[in-house]
């Protein structure tokens, strides 16, 4: 994925966490067994923690900690204002557990990513011939 791709998916990641400040939220009743409000923290945490360790912490440069611990205070940060600023909403700790398994499926998406990517690295410096997995064509015919 070229920067651009990865401050775009980044843009989207933060736009989706604005919707945990939002003074409220329709009442959706339950989605199965689990609420539509804790798939939406789980999958808003593993999106956003996918897409900042791409974006940050391609290489080891950026440590994926630092991401997964900025990730863990918003969690946190969140139910506080929640509970404390937003009359309509209120803090729950259940939130919290369902962000932070969210921030582990984040974390082992991006692993899974690094890894995948490695292997297409190491698979086209083995064979010089071959095209990257993150090159972009610049043929005329492929725009």
């Amino acid at each position: 994925m070229s920067s651009r791709g990865r401050l775009l998916v980044a843009g989207l990641a933060l736009l989706a966490n604005l919707g945990f400040y939002l003074p409220s939220v329709p009442d959706t009743g339950p989605a199965g067994p689990v609420g539509i409000d804790t798939v939406y923290h789980v999958g808003v945490f593993a999106l956003t923690v996918w897409a900042f360790g791409r974006l940050l912490a391609p290489a080891a440069r950026f440590p994926i900690g630092w991401v997964v611990l900025a990730a863990a205070v918003h969690a946190v940060l969140i139910e506080v204002l929640q509970g404390a600023l937003l009359p309509h909403r209120s803090a729950d700790p259940g939130d919290v557990l369902a962000d932070l398994v969210g921030i582990a499926l984040g974390v082992l998406a991006w692993a899974a990513d690094r890894r995948i990517s490695r292997r297409a690295s190491r698979a086209s410096a083995a064979d010089p011939g071959r095209p990257r997995a993150d090159a972009v064509c610049t043929r005329p015919a492929d725009r």
